[in-house]
């Protein structure tokens, strides 16, 4: 009998788990479901745990020992069991970044991840990602499926009205004799979004030699493009606002996880050929307009949040048709369009040469790293957008050190967005 065999038969008890991260959030009914699921696996002092760069499907738990984790750059850190480390899975995201040896006699749990995400996403995170969507039928005694997908079939959609500051810079932007003052006369009548105007021109990737003190200046040294989409993405945050407070706490997800997306989306255009950042972190910004139309209607009809798997059904069914027409309908150009309609479209393969909806799904995928939903999402490197990032040289490893680079500025990025 192997050691993996031997290890199947060891009990593992809810108690067990309920002091490791994100399990210590469970009851204990869902503590029971994923430990009898879990393998008890034991690992003598200098046995290789985990290979770098090796992929599967688990999510492993140090109960007992202590081990070191080595990255592609040698940096070591080392953990016991008993530490807070202890507490967090070992090199959990796929593909592993970290060689994992035993430096002790050492007790692993392993659990599979889908089993993780199926519990532990169970009613949460209801405007994100649903792997199988209800279809119609299932639906279809659900009045706010029924309400929207009449007024789709009807063309009676109730689009959200696009802030005027950002409609009235769309419109001078477009005349032929626009320029930087009458620009600036509009975003003056802001005072808070010219003030982060001038602050964004002067930020380190924008300042020249000398710093910019108005806001005309601003948009001269920023230029029209650049000024129209940052504008745009400072004023979208007056649209994730709601009187309902079950509805306000997925409104403020939602544009949290909106933020970041543009924040990493921003950092990867930087680094793709022929994308612009500006652009690409509109793009970000905007993906999951949709799903906020969904949070609209339901606003109207707060019953419908009683079911929460029929209400993320919903989401997931429309938020694409509908963000792609909320965009189409403020005269976004159809990159923007496509992003937001193609945004849960893992596979999507068009053209040879990346493009934003590309870059949105990689920055999407890169988002979720941090956090339970990775469970639930396609391997990286198996969606077709991935090999045409930088050039087709976006590997894992290059991707990852990307994103750790430019975790600064992806996180200042994030913050400003989000406030």
């Amino acid at each position: 009998m192997t050691k993996l065999e031997q290890a199947e038969q060891v009990a593992v008890t809810p108690s067990d788990l309920a002091r490791f991260w994100p399990l210590d959030g469970l009851t204990g009914g869902e503590l029971s479901t994923i430990a009898r699921r879990t393998l008890v696996e034991p690992a003598s002092a200098g046995r290789c745990i985990v290979k770098i760069g090796s992929d599967d499907n688990l999510s492993v738990y140090l109960q007992k020992g202590k081990i070191s984790l080595v990255s592609y750059d040698q940096r070591e850190v080392v953990v016991d069991s008993d530490s807070n480390l202890g507490r967090f899975p070992i090199s959990n995201l796929r593909p592993h970044r970290y060689s994992v040896t035993a430096l002790s006699d050492a007790t692993l749990l392993r659990v599979d991840k889908t089993v993780l995400g199926q519990v532990i996403n169970k009613g949460e995170n209801l405007s994100h990602h649903i792997e199988i969507p209800l279809s119609p039928t299932e639906l279809s005694d659900y009045s706010l499926f029924e309400q929207i997908q009449h007024d789709v079939v009807e063309e009676k959609v109730e689009i959200p009205t696009m802030p005027t500051i950002a409609f009235q810079i769309y419109r001078v932007i477009s005349q032929d004799d626009s320029d930087a003052r009458k620009v600036a006369r509009i975003v003056e009548s802001d005072p808070a979004i010219a003030a982060k105007l001038v602050r964004t021109a002067n930020s380190v990737f924008y300042r020249r030699q000398k710093g910019v003190e108005s806001c005309s200046d601003a948009i001269v040294r920023l230029g029209m493009l650049t000024v129209k989409n940052l504008v745009t993405s400072f004023v979208m945050r007056e649209l994730y606002q709601s009187k309902l407070p079950a509805i306000q706490a997925q409104v403020s997800r939602l544009w949290k996880h909106s933020a970041l997306v543009g924040a990493i989306s921003y950092n990867l255009a930087r680094l793709t050929p022929g994308m612009n950042p500006e652009t690409a972190l509109l793009a970000g910004l905007l993906h999951d307009i949709g799903a906020l139309c969904v949070l609209g209607y339901a606003e109207k009809n707060p019953a419908a949040l009683y079911d929460n798997e029929k209400f993320a059904h919903v989401i997931a069914t429309f938020r694409g048709q509908l963000g792609a027409e909320i965009l189409r309908q403020w005269s976004f150009p159809e990159s923007i369009v496509s992003a937001a309609r193609d945004a849960e479209d893992w596979h999507r393969d068009p053209a040879p040469k990346a493009d934003y909806s590309d870059l949105v799904l990689i920055a999407q995928l890169h988002s979720f790293a941090d956090n339970e939903r990775m469970w639930s999402m396609p391997r990286i490197y198996e969606v077709p957008a991935f090999k045409k990032m930088v050039s087709g040289q976006l590997g894992p490893t290059l991707s990852l050190s990307i994103l750790d680079d430019a975790k600064q500025h992806i996180e200042e990025t994030a913050r400003w967005l989000a406030s």
